[in-house]
């Protein structure tokens, strides 16, 4: 286990803070982000497969529009030249309905000369659709 907050993943969450393009940077030119399940998800257009830096930066506003950060904790992060797993939880305040959306989560990124492949973020799908619920 990675004790050091300079990993891939630490980097990568404080580029989300600042701006799509430092975020996207840190992906392969074909790199891609697989929400939960892969495919397309119209009824949740977060869900699914975004390959490519316009995909991946199309991504990050339609994130913005859904949610509000309360809480992202980074727990635990293992990390080698090729592959990168790390967990947490996060609260985040849904904007449609005002509820809360509380999940733990888990990430995978497979690497590739130093930069994303891919990204597999996995969180409680179900937790979601109660707090999304009209």
């Amino acid at each position: 286990m990675t004790t050091s907050t300079d990993t891939i993943v630490h980097r990568l969450f404080a580029a989300l803070g600042t701006s799509p393009d430092a975020f996207t940077a840190f992906f392969a030119e074909d790199g891609e982000i697989v929400a939960v399940r892969a495919g397309a998800h119209p009824d949740h257009p977060l869900y699914g497969t975004h390959r490519g830096a316009a995909a991946i930066r199309a991504l990050l506003p339609a994130f913005g529009r859904l949610f509000e950060a309360q809480d992202f904790a980074i727990e635990t992060v293992t990390e080698t030249a090729e592959r990168a797993w790390a967990s947490g939880r996060f609260t985040y305040l849904v904007k449609p309905t005002g509820r809360i959306f509380a999940s733990d989560w888990a990430l995978r990124l497979d690497l590739e000369g130093g930069r994303i492949r891919t990204y597999h973020f996995y969180e409680d799908s179900e937790a979601l659709a109660a707090a999304l619920a009209a």
